[in-house]
């Protein structure tokens, strides 16, 4: 690769990290701007640090250089040498504390704001995946995107705050120890500059590679962490099978792969390492062989000159170091922020019409006119499944589906699985969005109001018992934050929660994660709760009978019969036993109504 297209790549590279995420660096400019003040100082007594040497040199132990001391009396150092020594040993001590001092605070002002940029740049990550539609999720692996939150952004933190600030400085720092070197012996300080030029493009060849490993090797972990939350959240089932031994190996395959991109990135930041020292040692022993000569040949040069020359020489290796392990980072930030830029930059599906307006109270009569959806597949995910061609990554599941469903009834949705029944409740939510056709409440079509609004009125409660970690008062107040505890006690008590209301705690009862202290007829009972608690028009309930005890299921039938009376209820069974509770039925068969079934009307409506 030639010199301008590596510089091109290392400009593009920078770009990347800076450009994408510029706001949050202009968002902490004022403690980035103290960082980099106090950093000024840091170089400053950096720079000052090897002078003490050469008024030793010259000023005692070869007094007749004394002359080429600045700021002081050329006889000074001879005629009180004990003073002069303190003088000299009081300089040493006070560059250190000052390069101390200014260290502390940059490192302290930068470390901040990384962690305030680290905190707006996972929110902003995290919000952004909220707002994306069901279509995006059912696409991707939750545990990249976990990978992206967890693991990209931190990245992304380091190079936009610390390393910024720090190499930042080094550069300053490495300009002017060069114009330092340049007053000193302007030769020599060619050398020196061929050093550096070498370096520079030594990293950027090197920054390359390691960009295009390092995204691979993201690639990887976010595999890993999939593979983890899968085998945990099914160790059940594993245990129960006895499949420990093949998912572990499952696992060691996908770790394999991520150590094989990993030991091949730090195999690139080592050689770049080595090269980078083994080049800056060349230069090193061609500046002490020529600042030899340049002593002995009365050039003008004093040995305490060409130790300070040395010197700086020597401090030039700290900040090539950092820009060379920069070069790296920079190369695998640019990964990060391009994978974390694939997020933000999907526009979320989820959109409120520009007129829409907040939905006023919702009486629940439900029509869905010549409505037509189907899910299609990104192309990223049919090219992940091999095999599958167009027309089965792309299903129908509705071609011009009407349905009415009138104020307070109560609808028992039934078919095969893949009938369309959760795909239904989903378009009303406005999950997904027709392709054709149209969806209306009250006959105002929902588009014409805001989502927020609309789904404020209406409650579901989904086959698996979602059930927050906390106590039962959070978890309540998750579904309606404004609820009090009067509130939160009748609607457990009316979804027969005894189990709750006879706790000691009671709304201050702690629950595990998934509430797994929980059997599951109690589990499908709390949730139950949530949905009296929102009080909505229409409720929408999935399969609320499945997997429970048979005392559970009577309880949440007489529940479901007479807790719900005037609301719009759906529900989504394959129970008999519930479907005859209820004298409105549904029955779908490959996205469409084979027979609906009318109160009144015993022999249905096909």
């Amino acid at each position: 690769m030639s010199s301008a297209k590596v510089i091109k790549k290392g400009l593009h590279d920078w770009r990347t990290v800076t450009g994408k995420h510029g706001d949050l660096l202009k968002a902490q400019a004022p403690l980035l701007g103290a960082s980099a003040f106090a950093l000024i100082f840091e170089i400053g007594f950096a720079l000052l640090a090897p002078w003490p040497v050469k008024f030793i040199f010259d000023g005692l132990l070869i007094p007749e250089n004394s002359k080429t001391l600045p700021f002081i009396d050329p006889q000074w150092p001879a005629q009180e040498p004990v003073q002069f020594l303190a003088f000299v040993s009081l300089a040493v001590l006070l560059i250190a504390v000052g390069q101390g001092i200014a260290g502390y605070a940059r490192t302290v002002t930068s470390a901040v704001a990384g962690q305030r940029m680290i905190m707006k740049l996972r929110k902003r990550v995290y919000s952004h995946l909220l707002l994306l539609s069901l279509k995006f999720h059912r696409d991707q692996k939750l545990g990249d995107l976990l990978v992206r939150i967890t693991g990209d952004v931190p990245m992304l933190r380091d190079v936009l705050s610390t390393e910024l600030v720090d190499f930042a400085g080094r550069v300053v720092q490495a300009l002017a120890t060069l114009a330092l070197m340049g007053m000193i012996d302007w030769q020599l300080s060619l050398v020196s500059l061929v050093v550096l030029l070498l370096i520079a493009v030594l990293s950027r060849i090197f920054s390359v590679k390691i960009t295009k490993v390092a995204k691979k090797q993201r690639e990887h972990e976010g595999d890993i962490a999939f593979t983890t939350g899968e085998g945990l959240s099914s160790l059940k089932l594993i245990k129960s099978l006895g499949r420990e031994d093949e998912v572990v190996r499952k696992f060691a395959r996908k770790n394999r792969s991520s150590l094989r991109q990993g030991v091949k990135a730090t195999r690139l930041q080592a050689a770049l390492s080595r090269w980078t020292e083994l080049i800056f040692a060349g230069g090193l022993s061609l500046v002490l062989l020529a600042g030899a000569y340049r002593v002995f040949s009365d050039s003008g040069m004093t040995p305490g000159d060409l130790l300070v020359f040395i010197s700086y020489v020597r401090s030039l290796q700290k900040p090539l170091r950092k820009a060379a392990r920069l070069s790296g980072k920079i190369g695998k930030a640019a990964a990060c922020a391009d994978r974390i830029s694939e997020i933000l930059t999907i526009h979320p599906e989820e959109k409120d019409d520009p007129n829409a307006e907040e939905a006023p109270q919702l009486q629940g009569q439900i029509r869905f006119e010549n409505v037509s959806f189907s899910y299609h597949a990104s192309p990223e995910a049919i090219e992940g499944r091999s095999g599958e061609t167009g027309s089965k990554a792309n299903r129908t599941v509705f071609e011009g589906l009407n349905l009415e469903i009138t104020s307070g009834e109560h609808v028992v949705l039934t078919g095969p699985n893949g009938a369309g029944k959760s795909t239904l409740t989903a378009l009303l939510l406005r999950l997904y969005e027709p392709e054709t056709g149209q969806i209306s409440i009250d006959g105002i079509p929902i588009k014409n109001w805001t989502i927020r609004s609309m789904r404020e009125q209406l409650s579901i409660v989904l086959q698996e018992s979602f059930i927050l970690s906390g106590t039962v008062r959070e978890h309540l107040q998750f579904h309606k934050p404004e609820a009090s505890d009067e509130q939160m006690i009748e609607a457990l008590r009316r979804a027969r929660c005894d189990f709750i209301i006879d706790d000691p705690d009671g709304l201050d009862r702690e629950m595990t994660e998934g509430g797994q202290d929980l059997s599951g007829g109690e589990k499908r009972r709390l949730t139950l709760s949530t949905a009296l608690l929102r009080d909505s028009s229409i409720v929408i309930l999935d399969e609320p009978t499945t997997a429970i005890d048979p005392e559970s299921r009577r309880q949440i039938q007489q529940m479901l019969t007479e807790d719900f009376v005037g609301k719009t209820l759906l529900i989504i069974t394959h129970d008999e036993d519930l479907e005859r509770c209820f004298n409105s039925r549904i029955e779908m068969q490959d996205g469409k109504i084979s027979r609906r079934i009318l109160p009144g009307a015993p022999g249905g409506v096909s």
